[in-house]
């Protein structure tokens, strides 16, 4: 059941829309081809691809196989167990070479509730037909038990108590369909995977754990205890930081401003291992490759609560990616990934009051410097004008040490000393 399916990088705001059926696991495959800018297909060939659907605040991510210029997709249950329209990406990484997101892919997921159906499945008839089978069996077993004593009671001869006994044991403690019988030819009762005490509660040794592998993990997460470092979570599973307190004493943790969920998956072989941390309307993403290196976390810029401004955002996921968070008004700080982009937007706030300031700032990142500026006009007119200057160690260097940051209006009645409070890459 395969589709072929095109994606042009020179139409972002075409939607590409794939279907699939509730329930469906395994059964949708789509090669997917990304023709680039100069009207070739994009070459995957040494890249490592990946599908993310976005279902409200959880995410599945569907590994690719690579053949050559195409990427093939087989989605699992999880990405088609909720009808409705989903948004979707493409995220093509070659090592050093390129990361590449595709956007605007949209799964739509037709309903088919089959499994909620109030007719008798074949399972359930199976099964009912075991339990016949099990019954009927103990019955003859009993009944053959029965008649063999009688016999040898009655005949009194080798040969009958000898068949009794040979009939009797050959029931004994032996499975008989579903059903053991134990020493004196009884049914033997179980209790399925746990006994209870005899308080009627289960030891704690007897509780699976959120993400046993031998359990179904139904969506409840395992939380994470304080001081964890998140390097250590490998084992594929849902796991949750409840708070800010529990957060900020984590280590190599995506934020420390809040709780979060954290998602990890890997590919079948287990070298390969990403997660996937999500919180209100923020999304962030790494990767530890086969060498067992982790990336650094990558957010995803979802900011705004408004949702259309959120489908906006969501249509250049590959593009705003927010690089650093914080207070800065002096000294250096390092900007992750600073040095591969050239256009960078800057978010300020006042240092005085501590107040947030509603313009942009766009900076050049040029040489050394990392310089901009950015502004607005009133219906008086009044204009204000931002700007913002800083110098790296060198043209490669991800650190830069803050020089000025300011607004000014042009009437000259206001000046005020800005703080940055975050800083997205662009391109």
């Amino acid at each position: 059941m395969g589709q072929k399916v095109e994606i042009y990088m020179t139409q972002q705001g075409t939607r590409v829309v794939i279907p699939a059926t509730q329930g469906e696991n395994l059964a949708r495959e789509y090669d997917f081809t990304v023709i680039g800018l100069d009207g070739q297909p994009v070459d995957m060939t040494g890249t490592t691809v990946v599908m993310y659907v976005l279902k409200g605040k959880d995410v599945v991510q569907v590994p690719a196989t690579i053949a050559e210029d195409s990427a093939k997709i087989v989605l699992p249950s999880g990405a088609c167990d909720v009808p409705g329209e989903h948004q979707c990406f493409i995220q093509i990484i070659k090592p050093d070479v390129f990361d590449l997101r595709v956007d605007n892919i949209i799964l739509r997921v037709i309903p088919c509730d089959v499994d909620g159906a109030g007719e008798a499945s074949s399972e359930f008839t199976l099964l009912t037909q075991l339990i016949s089978e099990a019954e009927q069996a103990i019955e003859n077993a009993n009944t053959a038990a029965e008649e063999a004593r009688t016999t040898a009671e009655e005949t009194a001869t080798t040969v009958a108590t000898s068949t009794a006994t040979n009939i009797i044991n050959n029931q004994k403690g032996q499975p008989n369909g579903l059903a053991t019988l134990d020493g004196n030819g009884k049914l033997v009762e179980k209790t399925g995977l746990a006994t209870l005490a005899g308080n009627g509660k289960l030891s704690l040794e007897e509780v699976p754990s959120a993400n046993s592998m031998e359990h179904c993990n139904l969506g409840v997460s395992e939380e994470i205890p304080k001081s964890s470092d998140l390097n250590n979570y490998t084992a594929a599973g849902t796991y949750r930081s409840p708070t800010k307190g529990t957060s900020e004493t984590l280590v190599h943790s995506p934020r420390n401003d809040g709780g979060f969920k954290l998602i990890v998956t890997h590919n079948q072989s287990g070298n390969w291992i990403s997660q996937i941390a999500v919180a209100e309307s923020k999304l962030w993403i790494r990767n530890r490759n086969d060498s067992g290196t982790w990336g650094e976390w990558e957010s995803v810029f979802i900011e705004s609560s408004d949702s259309s401004t959120q489908a906006t955002q969501r249509n250049h996921l590959g593009m705003n990616k927010v690089l650093w968070e914080g207070t800065w008004s002096s000294g250096k700080i390092t900007i992750p990934n600073a040095n591969r982009y050239r256009i960078l937007l800057l978010a300020t706030k006042a240092r005085s009051s501590g107040s947030s300031i509603g313009t942009l700032i766009v900076a050049c990142n040029y040489n050394t410097w990392l310089r901009g500026i950015g502004g607005y006009s009133t219906a008086t007119p009044t204009m204000t004008h931002y700007y913002f200057n800083a110098q790296s160690d060198s043209d490669t260097s991800n650190t830069f040490n803050f020089i000025e940051c300011t607004a000014q209006r042009n009437d000259g009645t206001n000046t005020t000393e800005l703080s940055v409070a975050a800083i997205y890459g662009v391109v």
